[in-house]
């Protein structure tokens, strides 16, 4: 079930949603940013509540800032089904989010017909793959607007991994939040980069979508 809504404290700050460890872990440790297909893109990470579980999950998204709100997208990649998180902001709208070092409590909600086709004009000239997205399915993608919850109040969100006690030898890189160790997602492997923004993860790591997070 859901926190009380004042503020998003570091215990608060949700596990990754399934195949999305590696991307989640990079955004956190380098204060937002992450490398590679995603070095572009403005990422954020949106929390939301299981429908049938009611566990916490954070998962990454791509993002169009529109004033004070976030838009994102229900792309899924072009799937002919809605992703996860959608389904679960359907039944409780009240969200948490983490942007650059910042989260805080905010409310997501379906963008009406009405506003969705200027939103998704703009966001596709942002991210022209939402047309291929959209080309792929015939299911029409939704958008979602997301609104900082009034009086809500931002906390920091880099959080360094913590690590086993007991693990290989390891090497360690330097981000904006200071020197952290990356734990790879399958096989325990460790990833390890120089800069953030070039991690380095093991052959027998794999994320979804060939590493890439999809909306």
């Amino acid at each position: 079930m859901g926190n009380s809504i004042n503020a998003v404290t570091i215990d608060e700050v949700a596990p990754p949603s399934r195949s999305q460890e590696r991307v989640v872990a990079e955004f956190r440790a380098c204060a937002g940013k992450v490398g590679g297909y995603h070095a572009s893109m403005q990422l954020l990470l949106l929390t939301t509540t299981g429908a049938r579980t009611g566990q916490r999950r954070a998962v990454p998204l791509t993002y169009l800032p529109d004033g004070d709100r976030y838009i994102v997208t229900a792309g899924n990649a072009g799937s002919d089904r809605h992703p996860a998180w959608y389904y679960n902001l359907i039944v409780n709208p009240d969200v948490a989010v983490e942007v650059g070092t910042e989260a805080f409590r905010a409310v997501a909600v379906i963008a009406g017909e009405a506003e969705r086709g200027a939103l998704y004009e703009l966001f596709a000239a942002a991210y022209p793959q939402l047309d291929g997205y959209q080309d792929q399915t015939s299911r029409e993608i939704p958008l979602v607007i997301i609104t900082r919850r009034q009086g809500a109040t931002p906390v920091t969100s880099s959080l360094p991994l913590k690590t086993p006690t007991t693990r290989p030898a390891q090497r360690t890189r330097r981000c904006g939040v200071g020197s952290v160790a990356i734990v790879c997602a399958t096989r325990r492997q460790l990833a390890t980069s120089s800069p953030c923004g070039s991690l380095r993860t093991g052959d027998n790591t794999r994320m979804a979508s060939g590493g890439k997070c999809v909306n």
